[in-house]
């Protein structure tokens, strides 16, 4: 289970697993999960604007910035289509999709509210980065190295490595072929990796059950959300959360990965 950008590790840690299992290099996996994750920023952030402008949510930025995302969204989408540009030249341009949201104040975390300061439009994440620096806390956990939320220096080799614009995505129909369980689930308040791209990206996924699960009907899940199902692959959809699921409505949280674990399905 990961969330976010752990939407490229964990499919592809997933796939390796299920090959190597056909090797006989046995570890037992049952299920993945990924939690508002970013699997294809290519297909993704073409739902930025709709997500900031017309979600479930009042939008709390005006039409201008709006138009102003739909423009960068059309670059974005021009650049794709020549093929002529690196890996990292896309990625910034996807990044410019959300610009325009930020400097009108938006929180690309949690289309409710403001940024309010502090790492990730959140004063909360900055408590953990002190908490997490207290020399005790290195030594209990064992490291010399000085804790950072968020490293650009990695972000930026990952972004220039062409990582980004992977799509991570490509891995979860061999994974599903194999018997293990697939759960996308996001909260409906998030924009940067927001549930209408990740929805929209498992509908167009091919694999054998595509067809079925386009066709399957979205039902109202009993922890508060909505859910579909079919084959292995969940998306659920969480109420009243943002980025963090866990962080915005932990017993949400906690009903999905309960019964995910017991139950083996969302109910």
């Amino acid at each position: 289970m990961g969330e976010s950008y752990a939407a490229h590790y964990v499919p592809a840690i997933g796939v390796q697993i299920v090959r190597d299992n056909q090797k006989g290099r046995i570890i037992k996996l049952a299920s993945i999960a990924v939690g508002n994750g970013l699997f294809d920023m290519r297909a993704q952030y073409q739902y930025l604007p709709e997500m900031a402008c017309h979600s479930t949510y009042a939008p709390i930025v005006n039409s201008t910035t709006c138009n102003a995302m739909i423009d960068a969204r059309s670059t974005f989408t021009r650049m794709m289509t020549a093929k002529s540009h690196s890996a990292a030249n896309l990625t910034f341009a996807g990044y410019d999709i959300l610009t325009p949201y930020q400097v009108a104040g938006g929180n690309p975390y949690d289309v409710r509210t403001l940024c309010n300061g502090g790492s990730l439009c959140d004063p909360y994440m900055d408590t953990i980065s002190q908490f997490a620096r207290q020399p005790w806390v290195r030594t209990a956990l064992g490291t010399r190295s000085d804790f950072q939320l968020c490293n650009p220096n990695v972000q930026n080799a990952f972004i220039n490595a062409g990582d980004e614009i992977i799509d991570a995505s490509q891995w979860i129909p061999e994974i599903l072929a194999h018997g293990v369980r697939v759960l996308n689930y996001a909260g409906d308040a998030d924009l940067i990796c927001n549930w209408m791209g990740n929805r929209e990206l498992m509908m167009r996924m091919p694999w054998p059950g595509q067809t079925g699960f386009n066709m399957a009907r979205d039902r109202v899940w009993t922890g508060g959300g909505v859910v579909r199902v079919f084959a292995g692959l969940t998306v659920l959809r969480v109420e009243g959360a943002g980025h963090m699921v866990a962080k915005d409505q932990p017993e949400r949280a906690l009903h999905m990965v309960s019964q995910w674990l017991n139950y083996g399905a969302i109910l």
